[in-house]
């Protein structure tokens, strides 16, 4: 899926559950879950 489709999908779901995300927030969600687990390395994350 391309960015410029990915950023659609985020954009409809926000109309509809009134959020405000972004890909970036996302991005940092899942990089900050991945750091704080502690079977991951920083290699890994």
């Amino acid at each position: 899926m391309s960015y410029w489709a990915m950023r659609r999908v985020l954009q409809r779901a926000n109309d509809k559950l009134g959020t405000n995300w972004t890909l970036h927030d996302l991005r940092h969600t899942a990089a900050t879950r991945m750091a704080n687990d502690p079977k991951m390395t920083l290699v890994e994350v």
